[in-house]
């Protein structure tokens, strides 16, 4: 009797079809690797500083003390050199070690010159047609607090004193310090104003300049006309620290200072205002410097072959993700958002370093992010056909 060849082909169809399907499944079965990451933000130090009013610090950029965020600004006196200083710098940059472009001396300076002698202020010597370098202009406003020269390098550098005060105020908002308002060069009117922490702002940005930093570590130096001139404010000197810039226009202002000094290889920066005496605004902030150096220290916050997170996959046990060396870092009282990030995955992980781990502070953009290698001691394969079989 003959078999229907239809009926034997059905059996075999079948086979095949669901060897087909089975192939197909078993090659498009999830395979991804997923990091969790395990490791608690670590949350550091809150510090007990005994600061007076009117006062603000800052270690590598994070704010450690700062006065209320409603304080009234007030009158900058001769700290808004800075402001000028940090302007012509972008206005006419120059390299470091260099003496920057050549001014020379005008009718106009000269009468900047006689009205600081007439009013009061801060005068250095000017001899009409002479030639100063802009370094030495910019040495002289910051060590000895020159006036007139404020007005004659803003002058030369922005075309006017108006035009210079345009641009400082417009800059100053772009970089985020909105408590400050310049209306002279020097801060001799009162009507330039700022706040402890915009000043402060203002000095770590000062230090950040290398010629301008270089310019305040100055000791003593020679400058066109001037000849010698010192940075005067030798309390702060003999105890390790620098003097920014000093402010001072009698009762309108009182002793206004901004200083620093290096901690675990960062900046110190003091901002203090409205002091009765220039001796209590140092000594104010040495004992500010005393009390961040004594609480600020560094500290282990990941131990090496600290578990910060783990491998899972549908098919193995979780494989822990090892900090493959220790971070220590200076512990000015911030908190970190900590992340993974792992190399392509598409074809395991071999065993050894397999990425990093990325700590951003959750308080203080200016802080830049933290990276550590991360490891596994044992290889993630992917599954293989029978795995993925048994997983179907």
């Amino acid at each position: 009797m003959q078999q229907n060849p239809q009926k034997n082909r059905k059996p075999i169809l079948a086979i095949l079809v669901l060897l087909i399907l089975t192939i197909i499944k078993i090659n498009s079965t999830d395979t991804s690797v997923s990091a969790t990451k395990t490791l608690e933000n670590p949350t550091r130090t809150t510090f007990n500083f005994d600061l007076p009013e009117l006062t603000t610090v800052s270690l590598g950029g994070t704010m450690l003390h700062k006065e209320p965020t409603d304080s009234t600004p007030r009158p900058t006196a001769s700290t808004a050199k800075m402001i000028l200083a940090l302007m012509v710098r972008e206005q006419k940059p120059f390299p470091e070690n260099e003496p920057g472009e050549y001014l020379q001396i005008t009718s106009t300076d000269m009468q900047f010159h006689e009205y600081c002698i007439t009013n009061g202020g801060s005068c250095s010597f000017v001899e009409e047609g002479q030639w100063i370098s802009v370094y030495d202009a910019l040495t002289t406003i910051l060590l000895i607090s020159s006036n007139n020269l404020s007005d004659t390098i803003a002058t030369w550098a922005f075309g006017s004193i108006e035009t210079y005060t345009e641009y400082a105020n417009h800059r100053l908002k772009e970089w985020g310090i909105n408590h400050t308002h310049v209306a002279d060069t020097s801060g001799f009117n009162p009507e330039t104003t700022s706040t402890s922490e915009d000043l402060l702002k203002i000095g770590e940005k000062v230090l950040q300049d290398p010629v301008l930093n270089q310019i305040v570590h100055t000791v003593e130096t020679q400058v066109a006309m001037v000849l010698s001139i010192a940075n005067s404010n030798h309390l702060l000197l003999d105890n390790g620290a620098i003097s920014i810039k000093t402010g001072w226009i009698g009762e309108l202002s009182n002793h206004n200072l901004v200083a620093a000094t290096k901690h675990l290889d960062e900046w110190i920066v003091v901002s203090l205002m409205n002091r009765p005496t220039r001796a209590a605004a140092a000594v104010e902030a040495l004992t500010a410097i005393a009390q961040v150096k004594e609480q600020v220290i560094t500290k282990e916050i990941i131990a090496q072959n600290q578990i910060v997170g783990q491998i899972e996959t549908w098919w193995s046990e979780p494989v822990p993700i090892l900090a493959d060396q220790p971070l220590s870092i200076p512990d000015k009282g911030q908190t970190w958002q900590t992340r993974l990030e792992l190399e392509d995955s598409t074809k395991g992980f071999p065993s050894g370093q397999i990425g990093n781990l990325i700590l951003e502070s959750n308080q203080d953009q200016n802080t830049q992010p933290l990276s550590i290698p991360v490891k596994i001691e044992t290889e993630v394969k992917h599954p293989n056909s029978w795995q993925k079989l048994w997983h179907f």
